[in-house]
């Protein structure tokens, strides 16, 4: 690994104006590489980092910076001064006071941020002009306060009203139970000065300055705008004024209501009366009725009519017209005896009706007799729940059951195929589905073709069609336009057949689908265009959507053209790889490799010092990404494969009479194989190192020179490495 060592000294600026310090620490160092040679007039990177308490502690302060070393590779930073990058804290709030400080050094010397870390040195020398900036006071406190530093407290009147700010003292700060009277202006709907405003307005509407008198009130005058006094009869023509105070009378004929109630509870009706305590004309109704005392009564001695009419009529005197109406059938609007209301266009014969009606021409057929606007009770003793009001032939109803009289009934739901359930005189929905555009469901309601048969139940198929016959002719299906008397088909579960040509298909329990013809194609699938499918698959419930099985000599797939296989990561470019098992998906080609060569300048190379080759001047070419670090030598390979490494060193002329020449691999820091050679005074040879292996992802490859001619000797800048994957 090729090391970089960094000489730098910290000059420590001290101060002796208070609060005129520079927050800045000057730092001056000189790069040299590893056999002590400066690196001169090179930009760098340098990341300085101030730790508290140890060389471990937490960080403090810290700040990135690119320079440029000169001739001599030094450099100075003043550290906390403008021009830094990644900056954390400043200089000004370390607390020097407080335990030791630590100075860490990292270096990338290509100026990047490959930072190498070149060790942390403790601060022995306190910066004593940023830490006097910050120094607290001590002794005897003074003015304002009282005691010493550096704890003091305010003296004993020291805070006058002079000394607090406007609006200092909030409502918080008062003491418990302690309040301060308003004062100044009032405002809102008040006027004056506190602590005696005065109303002058009620929700922000003035109110006049004259006091009301006896009995009068502040009334609202729309004219002026203000509240003023005045009496409270008035503004309506339906009230009279009285003698008393808020007691007036109500004028004549002034009264309009839209429902009146005489009695208790609420009014149902334009006019109701409850809670009638005077009993009526009542009488004794069959089972089911309520009685009770009549709650308006017309009563009279004249042949001709009545005397208490409810409606309007335009007939003379005795045309009283009636309507009644009940709002629950426990209650009725009108009582009647036995024959004692008639609705006739002529005097009938006594009748044993409660209510008797003719039509209005007394034919019984052209008009109607009577009409009910609102619920009917009938009681006769048939009633039941679910029954109908039947007639017999001579016009008399009773209740019956639907059965009784051959009826059905039972709720459906719209578009629904009814059937007959539960008994066989009950319709309700079926499994069938019709819907407005013509498609029929069975087990749906959003039937997508002309029939769509859907099966939720996974233990059971959506159509089962089993046909037992054993004659060959019989099919549990079959689809056919062509003549079938000269044909000799097979029997199956389906027999599907397109012209005398074209061959027959059958399903049965061997074959999934059978071809028998003697053309040679057996079964041919055409897509619908050009770029349509002949066969797709829609769904994948086992290993996958199609499956081939032949003998061990046969083709299981043999394709006559193209061949697209989509999905699965498929790109240009890529190659179909197949996993342990034989699964295929679509891969980019994997590779990896690198070619160098050149050194900017010969080498030296002491006698018996291994060297990293970090040197390279030129990367030829480098497949499956940026793999090698410029600064440690090192080549990360990127694909796991088998790899040719292949490396020529050329020596200048050697000193020595005889010169033993290394070149060393190295994998992940560690010997792995080495090439030596031997040379003579004033030779030039090449050291040529080839090895092949096989590395992981991630392996470190560098490359390493030794010689052992007890003295320095020097490789030319002609030099290359090439790392190559030859297969995975």
């Amino acid at each position: 690994m090729k090391q970089f060592f960094l000489s730098f000294i910290i000059l420590l600026c001290t101060s002796l104006v208070f609060g005129q310090a520079p927050q800045q620490l000057n730092f001056q160092g000189v790069a040299r590489n590893s056999v002590g040679n400066v690196l001169p007039n090179q930009n760098i990177s340098v990341r300085l980092t101030i730790h508290d308490g140890t060389a471990g502690g937490s960080v403090v302060y810290s700040e990135t910076r690119t320079l440029t070393t000169n001739a001599f590779g030094l450099f100075v930073i003043a550290i906390g001064s403008t021009g830094a990058t990644a900056v954390t804290g400043t200089v000004g709030s370390v607390n020097w006071a407080s335990g030791s400080k630590f100075l860490q050094v990292e270096l990338d010397p290509s100026g990047g941020t490959n930072y190498t870390n070149l060790g942390t040195t403790q601060l022995l020398s306190v910066p004593y002009s940023l830490y006097s900036n910050a120094a607290p006071p001590v002794g005897v406190a003074g003015g304002d306060l009282t005691g010493t530093y550096p704890n003091p407290t305010i003296a004993n009147g020291a805070v006058t009203t002079v000394k607090l700010a406007d609006g200092a003292v909030t409502q918080i700060k008062i003491a418990p139970g302690v309040t301060l009277p308003p004062s100044g202006p009032a405002g809102g709907d008040l006027s004056g000065l506190y602590p005696n405003p005065t109303v002058a307005k009620i929700q922000t509407v003035p109110v006049s300055n004259v006091a009301p008198t006896n009995g009068q009130a502040l009334i609202y005058n729309s004219v002026t705008g203000k509240y003023e006094p005045n009496s409270i009869i008035g503004g309506s023509n339906l009230w009279t004024k009285s003698t008393g105070f808020l007691h007036p009378t109500i004028l004549t004929d002034s009264v309009k209501v839209s429902r009146l109630l005489v009695g208790i509870g609420s009014p149902i009706a334009k006019v109701t009366v409850d809670d009638v305590t005077s009993a009526g004309n009542t009488y004794s109704p069959p089972s089911g009725f309520v009685t009770g005392p009549t709650a308006l009564s017309a009563t009279t001695n004249v042949s001709d009519g009545p005397t208490f009419a409810i409606g309007t009529s335009t007939s003379a005197e005795g045309g009283g017209l009636l309507n009644a109406s009940a709002y629950n059938e426990t209650g009725s609007s009108a009582s009647l005896n036995a024959g004692s209301f008639d609705v006739v266009t002529n005097t009938p014969a006594t009748e044993a009706y409660g209510l008797w009606a003719y039509d209005a021409v007394n034919d019984g057929f052209s008009t109607f007799a009577g009409r009910f606007t609102g619920r009917v009770n009938i009681q006769d003793g048939t009633q039941g729940a679910g029954k109908v009001f039947t007639s017999d032939g001579a016009g008399t109803g009773s209740w019956q059951s639907l059965a009784g009289i051959g009826a059905v009934a039972g709720n459906g739901t719209l578009n629904f195929v009814p059937k007959w359930t539960p008994d066989g005189n009950t319709l309700g929905n079926s499994v069938i589905y019709n819907d407005p555009t013509g498609n029929v469901g069975i087990g749906t309601i959003t039937p997508t073709a002309k029939l769509h048969v859907l099966q939720a139940a996974t233990t059971q198929a959506g159509v089962l069609i089993n046909k037992t016959s054993t004659t060959n002719t019989a099919n549990g299906i079959r689809v056919t336009d062509a003549d079938l008397t000269s044909i000799n088909f097979a029997n199956g579960g389906a027999y599907v057949q397109k012209g005398g040509t074209s061959g027959v298909f059958t399903i049965n329990g061997q074959t999934a689908i059978k071809a028998v013809t003697d053309v040679p194609t057996g079964i041919a699938v055409n897509g619908g265009s050009n770029a349509g499918y002949g066969v797709i698959g829609v769904t994948n419930v086992g290993v996958g959507l199609v499956g081939f099985a032949v003998n061990a000599t046969g083709y299981a797939l043999q394709s006559f053209g193209k061949v697209q296989i989509t999905g699965q990561g498929a790109g240009a470019g890529k190659v179909l790889t197949s996993d342990a098992v034989g699964n295929a998906t679509w891969q980019a080609p994997a590779f990896g490799g690198i070619s160098l060569a050149y050194f900017p300048a010969p080498l030296t190379i002491p006698s018996g010092t291994v060297v990293p080759i970090t040197q390279w001047g030129t990367i030829e070419y480098e497949d499956g990404g940026s793999n090698y670090n410029n600064v440690t030598g090192e080549y990360t390979i990127p694909v796991a494969g088998k790899y040719n490494i292949e490396a020529d060193i050329t020596w200048n002329g050697f000193t020595a009479p005889s010169t033993l020449t290394s070149v060393l691999l190295y994998v992940n820091g560690a010997f792995s194989y080495q090439t030596t050679s031997n040379n003579g005074t004033g030779t030039y040879a090449t050291t040529h190192l080839s090895f092949t292996g096989s590395y992981a992802v991630g392996t470190k490859i560098s490359l390493l020179v030794e010689q052992f001619s007890g003295s320095n000797q020097t490789i030319s800048a002609f030099n290359s490495l090439s790392i190559n994957m030859l297969h995975q």
